[in-house]
């Protein structure tokens, strides 16, 4: 049987919530917004090894996204260079060029979330009968956010022979709810892994889906992990996971010059010597005057 639930101290029962943290209305806080107390633990059956639970770790972690709603524009320099400069007789050879630039503009976003990790490790070996481990507590948030918790456990486990050889026993299953006899059901996922027989050593992991956490509302969590004849419990791990939060979208741009381009070339007309416009300028005049006398003679 797989369940959860949290309440809060006036009894109001808090629905779950599938859809992902939408907003905020309060500041955000430079500090984690979820805090945790009251943690405890309970061992029954254990043998007589020590359990030992440890202390609540919250993280605030910082998270890019990769760029979004990318747009790229290219844009061309053109330029020139004389490779054969042109003479009084002969004809010069210019190539033409243009250089690229690629300008890309992007989004990238970046948010925070948190997450909260308690651990229960017990050195006691398979005993007969039932036993659990339990861990309570109650957590906090500064904002509206959602909560999704994820619990793993590890141990070992002894083959039962029977008459249709060794069987494997039932491992460990995960309970979530205010009190052990007030469990209800919830739709999550939970993954076994055994490792070979000549370790028989087992893994489990239960995934629940998301709930609101109200900004401010103390909210208690109990949960259970339980296992039967001759299977231990080595080590229980709880783990919660806030909503995403302080959203910040960074306008970016990145300009890329790519390299120069042959796009064709150009024939240079031959340039005369300075003697030449002199002989032509000296042409021209004496044409005008000529024509300034005989208009004269008319």
């Amino acid at each position: 049987m797989n369940g959860f639930k949290l309440q809060n101290k006036n009894g109001v029962v808090v629905a779950a919530a599938l859809s992902l943290f939408a907003g905020i209305a309060n500041a955000i806080p430079d500090t984690p917004i979820l805090s945790v107390s009251g943690v405890q633990s309970n061992a029954v059956n254990l043998g007589t090894g020590t359990v030992t639970t440890s202390d609540p770790l919250i993280v605030k972690n910082a998270v890019s996204s990769q760029p979004l709603n990318i747009n790229t524009t290219i844009t061309n320099a053109l330029s020139s260079e004389v490779f054969t400069a042109p003479t009084e007789t002969t004809s010069g050879l210019q190539y033409n060029y243009r250089t690229p630039t690629t300008t890309t503009t992007f989004d990238v976003n970046t948010y925070n979330y948190d997450t909260l990790g308690l651990g229960v490790t017990s050195t006691g070996g398979n005993k007969s009968g039932d036993k659990y481990i339990t861990l309570s507590g109650s957590v906090l948030s500064s904002i509206d956010t959602t909560l999704s918790f994820e619990l793993s456990a590890f141990g070992d486990f002894s083959f039962t022979q029977t008459i249709f050889g060794a069987t494997v026993p039932q491992l460990a299953s995960f309970y979530f709810g205010d009190e052990l006899a007030d469990v209800s059901i919830l739709p999550s996922t939970t993954e076994t892994d055994l490792a070979t027989t000549s370790y028989d050593a087992y893994s489990v992991s239960f995934n629940t889906s998301t709930y609101n956490l109200l900004a401010g509302v103390e909210q208690t969590f109990y949960a259970v992990v339980f296992a039967q004849n001759n299977v231990s419990v080595n080590s229980f791990q709880l783990e919660a996971t806030t909503g995403n939060y302080n959203f910040t979208t960074t306008p970016s741009i990145t300009n890329v010059v790519g390299n120069r381009e042959l796009i064709g070339a150009t024939t240079l007309a031959p340039i005369p010597e300075p003697e030449t416009y002199a002989m032509l300028v000296a042409g021209l005049g004496f044409i005008g005057a000529a024509s300034r006398r005989k208009s004269k003679k008319v």
